[in-house]
């Protein structure tokens, strides 16, 4: 009978060992000391991040709208300034970050096992590892505001007065006797609101007038193809300046605001308001007793209820040939104002998920 080498009998123990050596599973939080060699890996928790578009309209009334009917036959043109803001638009969107109760550590398993095991988890967004454990978000708001912006700089063709002639007098050495002698003077008088609005007004009409001819062929020299068209769009262009000195001019801005929210998992049906609203001031700290709410409401649709019978224990040591992870469950979420339904998404959320074990034999 041949003898069996060493070798070979060291080989078969040591593989009959690491047969016997089941891979364990531990909450971090719950270890004193960490193996350097094991494995970590994270359970991620759902968070959203609702970003509220809105826009401003601001409409400037025209410095010669007290004018608009008597010189150009315009009525109920804008006489005060107003603001109004409204809503443009909802997004929820999803990220998920590590959840700060679930840490796992996963010992006894080849480090290449581990690493091919954890890598396909957390392509499948089971699981994060720990490059993956948190996000930078940014939430910059840009600064559309205009401080003391000059809405109308272009107020006449002709200057803003006229030479207006003045007698004054000077007394001369004439004939032995002084006499009172009158001096005519110009002195420049400054026009009134009136007198520039007609100026505007007539100047409006001459360039309705020049458009017409030109679009109707009157000049004798008449621009073709792209340059008339060119032409008569500079005229419109200049026309519609001028007319908003009576009308006024309607300015739109744009903001932008995000909020994080994060479910809570201890309720179905969670309600929290994110901010208020007013039609004249926007967006406003919920703090304040003014505006409209805007709440966010999330209900849990209970689409993996049936797994939480397995009653796994995620907060102790385990032992077995398996890693943990949490299926998420389905979420019905919905922004309103008032009674108003802004947005509303059916998106999964780690928090209301379930425990199971994934096994990798």
């Amino acid at each position: 009978m041949k003898r069996i080498p060493v070798f070979f009998v060291l080989v078969l123990i040591i593989t009959f060992c690491e047969a016997q050596k089941k891979t364990y599973i531990a909450n971090i939080k719950n270890l004193n000391v960490l193996d350097n060699n094991a494995a970590i890996y994270a359970l991620p928790k759902t968070v959203l991040n609702i970003t509220a578009q809105a826009s401003r309209t601001t409409i400037i009334p025209g410095p010669y709208y007290e004018y608009a009917d008597k010189y150009l036959g315009i009525q109920n043109v804008t006489e005060r300034r107003t603001t109004q803001w409204n809503i443009t638009d909802i997004q929820i969107n999803v990220c998920q970050e590590a959840d700060q109760e679930y840490f796992f550590t996963l010992g006894n398993i080849r480090f290449k096992a581990a690493d091919q095991i954890l890598s396909g988890l957390a392509e499948d967004s089971l699981i994060l590892l720990p490059d993956r454990f948190f996000k930078k978000y940014s939430f910059s708001e840009p600064d559309t505001s205009y401080g003391n912006r000059i809405y109308y700089t272009d107020l006449s063709v002709k200057r803003n007065f006229y030479l207006s002639n003045d007698t004054a007098y000077k007394k001369v050495f004439r004939d032995s006797v002084y006499v009172n002698m009158p001096v005519i003077k110009q002195k420049p008088v400054r026009k009134t609101l009136e007198e520039k609005a007609e100026e505007a007004a007539n100047y409006i009409i001459k360039i309705r007038k020049r458009k017409f001819k030109l679009m109707s062929g009157q000049y004798d020299y008449m621009p073709e193809g792209e340059a008339l068209e060119v032409a008569v769009k500079e005229m419109e262009k200049l026309e519609s300046e001028y007319l908003s000195l009576f009308t006024g001019k309607k300015y739109i801005d744009n903001y932008k605001k995000t909020f994080q929210y994060i479910p809570d998992n201890t309720r179905e049906i969670s309600k929290e308001v994110l901010f208020r609203f007013s039609g004249t001031e926007g967006f406003i700290d919920p703090r304040q007793a003014k505006g409209k709410l805007v709440i966010i409401e999330i209900k849990d649709m209970n689409r993996t209820m049936y797994f939480d019978e397995l009653n796994i224990n995620s907060s102790g040591s385990l032992t077995g040939n398996y890693v943990l992870v949490r299926l998420p469950d389905l979420a019905d979420i919905r922004v309103l104002i008032g009674e108003k339904i802004l947005n509303e998404s059916k998106v999964p959320v780690f928090q209301y998920g379930s425990m199971v074990p994934f096994s990798f034999k």
